[in-house]
């Protein structure tokens, strides 16, 4: 019923475009408190059985279906609202078995429906301005980020039902595949082979003098419930984990989970040849730096962004539901190729559930192998665009410092022992002229060569 909530708390039933016309939860006791709060529903048809509920989905006229339940239940779920020909938005993880992530594609597509999960930090305008400006760091080489969560939030992830992985699936799908989420959106690499290990560090039982001592500083959050205490209680999901990948392009990326820290963190890095992306997303800090422009006497920042303190969902719940009623208004019998995102769901968790089954190997590598042949074909495409932004910045560039370069060409003649993105050029003034041009791949490398030269010369 949060989804409900939180529908209603983003106003979006005012127009009467989308509505809640049935509500389901095997707890009656849970639809009736729901009710109490939110007495507009009261006349809305109730169910504690899914299978009925779905079974009057033309009675009741209903075309979608909000999935929120436990993550192992929700292939079962999506499937039985594909095959009943609706249209499916659902909490992540989308499955927590492999064998069933393979096939939700392929069902979405045979039955003509959307599966849109609700990965609402793709919703974050941090992260989309983030997406922005990895274009102007050249190929990405590494990538760091962590997740850390606050006492209570930690407390309460291992106080209920997803501190057992036969019924969330591993932390890192049922935590962490946000995180895994963005790290394949905003940077377009493609892992081909990961590495994980993962422990309890944290939430054990030699621990439980913590929350005698502070009972307040773990139950402080939104679900207050002392009746489940996270250091005693049986758990068979990590409290802690690091994951290693290594990607097509050869960069290598590294993110930490740590369930119990004094503050939460979401923090991404992302080193390029060019330049550097650091972003805090609970401080909503992001900055820009180009190694282009760095001196002793200058940090090399050339842009930063300052949003605000945001939340663990980077203040992004409200447009996540925003995107579902317009997703739910647009979308037709035919537009199931517009709005469905289940590839990118799927992919997500299939990394989370690759690191974990390494984990549970003490770390042995685990290949990557579902990559289809487009999508890595589509990230080359993505690296080259990430160095198009060089062109730009030098085809601004005045004419004097045009000059310069042409002046020093004769000063660092370019050999067969330079870099292979180089060794094309047997000048700077074959650079330049290239660079004047700037209508190609090359002409990126060689502004960015160019540039560098000059920098070696002083000119600039």
């Amino acid at each position: 019923m949060e989804l409900v909530r939180e529908l209603i708390k983003c106003n979006l039933f005012k127009d009467g475009n989308v509505q809640i016309v049935a509500l389901c939860d095997n707890v009656s006791e849970a639809i009736d408190r729901f009710v109490k709060q939110y007495p507009q529903f009261a006349d809305v048809p109730r169910y504690t059985s899914y299978d009925e509920m779905l079974a009057n989905a033309k009675t009741i006229g209903f075309t979608w279906v909000m999935i929120a339940s436990t993550n192992n239940v929700h292939y079962e779920q999506i499937c039985k609202a594909m095959d009943a020909g609706l249209h499916v938005w659902t909490e992540k993880p989308v499955a927590i078995k492999e064998e069933h992530l393979h096939g939700i594609e392929e069902k979405a597509r045979k039955n003509n429906v959307n599966v849109v999960v609700g990965y609402v930090l793709r919703h974050a305008p941090f992260y989309q301005k983030i997406a922005e400006m990895v274009k102007r760091i050249g190929k990405i080489g590494s990538v760091y980020m962590n997740e850390t969560t606050s006492p209570w939030h930690g407390f309460f992830i291992f106080g209920d039902w997803r501190r057992f992985e036969e019924i969330g699936g591993p932390m890192l799908l049922e935590k962490c595949c946000h995180d895994m989420d963005m790290f394949l959106r905003v940077t377009g690499l493609i892992p081909i082979r990961v590495s994980s290990f993962g422990a309890n560090n944290f939430f054990t039982q030699r621990n439980a003098f913590l929350f005698e001592k502070n009972p307040e500083l773990f139950c402080s959050g939104l679900l207050n419930d002392k009746s489940v205490n996270a250091f005693t209680s049986k758990k068979t999901a990590y409290d802690t984990q690091t994951v290693m990948m290594r990607c097509s392009n050869g960069a290598l990326a590294t993110f930490s989970f740590c369930a119990l820290s004094h503050d939460k963190s979401r923090v991404m890095e992302i080193y390029g040849a060019y330049g550097t992306i650091k972003a805090d997303l609970i401080k909503g800090t992001i900055e820009v730096s180009s190694h282009c422009d760095y001196t002793e006497h200058n940090d090399g920042i050339v842009e930063s962004v300052t949003m605000g303190r945001q939340n663990c969902h980077g203040n992004a719940d409200g447009y996540n539901m925003n995107n579902l009623c317009k997703v739910v208004v647009e979308s037709g019998e035919d537009d199931h190729e517009n709005y469905d995102d289940s590839r990118g769901a799927v992919v997500s968790a299939l990394l989370s559930l690759a690191a974990d089954r390494s984990a549970k190997i003490d770390g042995v590598p685990v290949n990557c192998d579902w990559w289809t042949p487009e999508e890595l074909a589509a990230a080359e495409v993505f690296e080259k665009d990430n160095i198009g932004w060089i062109v730009e910045y030098v085809e601004k560039a005045d004419a004097e410092h045009m000059d310069t370069l042409t002046k020093i060409c004769s000063k660092f003649p370019i050999t067969a022992s330079d870099s292979d993105k180089l060794n094309r050029y047997t000048s700077v003034s074959e650079m330049v002229s290239c660079i004047n041009a700037a209508t190609t791949a090359a002409a990126s490398e060689a502004a960015a060569a160019a540039k560098f030269y000059a920098r070696l010369a002083g000119g600039v």
